[in-house]
């Protein structure tokens, strides 16, 4: 804001385009990768998290930091789009170590943005609140993993099916096109006529914004009402971190209680997928619970409310 001379709703921007990259990324990452391969589009897109993050650090107008911001969120949305079937590409599904991978592979989209801000609040305070180093240590930390991708197999088994060449087009060009075409339309085609994929998007979303604004309301309230720095406001954040981990618990026990139970009674081993909603069930408690929790934690204790 001091730097770009911006309001809060317009640097609350940076977040959202990011966002708006990470949801609009895995409709052409994700069906894209049945036809080009696990491997090569992860080569690719954590080689574009490193360029991007590190653009958004050095650029010198707000609206190229915007830019780089989206493109980050687009291209490095890979990980969500393609990880669970990269998953079922390495292991049975039943598989001991699959079930522990889901878990793991669900939690790490929201472990992230959780421990971002505390991470980020204690890199500003090292380098005397230069924002620029909380972009730079994405990039730090995605150069690792992209060097251990430069040694990853490829796991899915995929065929690319070449069609003629047309008259006056360039083969692999027209390839390239048509092979996204091909990507998108399946999405596309998948997310307006199948209800399931539809509902679990519509529920993705909202889950995945209740965090984010859960972030930027809880920072204002805290920052208002309680006058924490941003270290503290990053501390604060731990609590969502042991939510999570609580959440993964819980998960773990009720599939090997209540699931497991159902598995046994079903004839053919397959129970009803209605079975998987207890930890659904649960939350569908805890999430609101905590919700008002947290906004009745604001008024004052003098403050009567009148219905």
């Amino acid at each position: 804001m001091a730097e770009f001379n911006i309001s809060r709703t317009e640097a609350l921007l940076s977040g959202t385009l990011y966002l708006l990259g990470l949801s609009f990324g895995p409709l052409i990452l994700a069906p894209l990768s049945e036809f080009i391969g696990r491997r090569w589009l992860y080569l690719v897109t954590s080689s574009s998290i490193i360029v991007f993050a590190a653009g958004a650090g050095a650029a010198r107008s707000f609206g190229t930091h915007l830019a780089c911001r989206f493109l980050c969120g687009l291209l490095g949305s890979a990980g969500i789009a393609i990880g669970a079937g990269t998953i079922l590409d390495i292991w049975e599904k039943g598989a001991p170590a699959a079930k522990l991978a889901r878990l793991l592979f669900v939690c790490g989209p929201f472990m992230g943005p959780s421990l971002g801000p505390l991470a980020g609040a204690y890199v500003m305070h090292d380098h005397h609140g230069d924002w620029r180093w909380t972009q730079w240590t994405v990039a730090l930390i995605a150069a690792p993993i992209w060097v251990l991708i430069l040694f990853m197999k490829e796991t899915a088994d995929f065929r690319i099916e070449h069609s003629a060449k047309r008259p006056g087009r360039a083969g692999s060009v027209y390839l390239a096109f048509s092979t996204l075409k091909a990507a998108v339309s399946r999405s596309m085609t998948m997310l307006t006529t199948e209800v399931i994929a539809l509902a679990v998007t519509l529920y993705t979303g909202y889950a995945y914004a209740v965090v984010f604004s859960f972030f930027a309301s809880a920072t204002y309230v805290y920052t208002v009402d309680y006058n924490f720095n941003t270290r503290q406001i990053g501390l604060s954040f731990i609590g969502v971190v042991i939510g999570y981990f609580l959440a993964a618990v819980m998960h773990i026990f009720i599939e090997m209680t209540l699931y497991a139970r159902a598995v046994r009674r079903a004839p053919d081993g397959h129970p009803a997928p209605e079975h998987r909603l207890y930890p659904a069930m649960i939350g569908s408690i805890f999430l609101p619970t905590g919700l008002f929790w947290l906004v009745f934690s604001r008024f004052p204790a003098n403050l009567s409310i009148k219905v």
